[in-house]
């Protein structure tokens, strides 16, 4: 009997070292992956812990601040999957980073990221005019524009946009022109209209902030 459970044992050790049976090892570590995990492989394991994909899941309708919701951090170099609360992600949203452009003469559009990132522009720094052009976006946003150092800041609409300066509608692609005083300041707002057209809204708040008629 010793010798039958010996000669078994030796099959099926065979079995195993020829890939007939998988061994206990690989079944244990699963698929391996040639490459770092991504925020949709982080997502996808997300998933498999629930009994249900993400999108069957049971609708949130009164969300509170103190709710959690998952975050890939870092996902470009070592992702990490963490949690984060819906009062930090507000937070976050608030944080008044300040953006200086010196670009001179040179109409620069205020990139979008720029524009999320940044509730205060200025020209600190700059030696003369300071240019820019506002960016498309299908989404409110806003912030203060702050002269800093007595030149000219002029601000233009994305290619084909009108511009309301203190409620009052411009020509398409008309550009506002700052009085180049330092402490002038303006905020500049962006929302939809009755007819669904975004626009920009520049609301004057110290100084002279004036119709250019087009880019100088």
């Amino acid at each position: 009997m010793k010798q039958i459970q010996w000669l078994a044992l030796l099959i099926l050790i065979m079995f195993v070292l020829s890939g007939c049976i998988p061994s206990l090892q690989s079944v244990k570590k699963g698929p391996v992956l040639d490459r770092p995990l991504s925020a949709e492989d982080y997502m996808k394991l997300a998933e498999q812990t629930q009994a249900k994909k993400v999108t069957q899941l049971d609708e949130d309708t009164t969300p509170t601040v103190d709710d959690l919701i998952m975050t890939i951090d870092d996902p470009g170099v070592t992702p990490v999957s963490k949690k984060v609360t819906l009062a930090n992600i507000f937070a976050a949203g608030r944080d008044f980073a300040k953006t200086s452009m010196t670009n001179g003469d040179t109409q620069t559009a205020f990139s979008e990221a720029n524009m999320l990132a940044t509730k205060y522009l200025t020209n600190q720094g700059e030696t003369v005019e300071l240019d820019v052009i506002f960016v498309a976006v299908s989404y409110p946003i806003g912030g203060v524009i702050s002269n800093e150092e007595a030149q000219v800041i002029e601000l233009c609409p994305p290619s084909g946009e009108i511009i309301y300066l203190d409620g009052v509608a411009l020509d398409a692609d008309d550009c506002v022109d700052s009085d180049g005083v330092v402490g002038s300041l303006a905020s500049y707002l962006r929302f939809q209209d009755a007819s669904a057209a975004w626009h920009y809204h520049i609301l004057s708040i110290t100084g002279a902030w004036t119709d250019t008629a087009g880019t100088d």
